[in-house]
């Protein structure tokens, strides 16, 4: 249990939140290698990602 509060803080929910179980999201931040033929696959992986999992968050940093 300690390992999901630490996941969760780390996603920026707090231990204190009084959303429920119904309510809570996870979330995946994908980090691509920017080089050629990298980021479009990346992005089709985070397409599929919140196809099939509707409950997710997918957040893609391009920078």
């Amino acid at each position: 249990m300690a390992a999901s509060s630490a996941n969760h803080a780390a996603n920026g929910i707090s231990a204190d939140n009084s959303e429920t179980g119904a309510g809570r999201r996870d979330h995946v931040v994908l980090f691509p290698f920017m080089a050629k033929g990298h980021t479009l696959p990346l992005l089709h992986f985070a397409t599929a990602l919140t196809v099939h999992h509707k409950s997710l968050r997918v957040t893609v940093i391009t920078e």
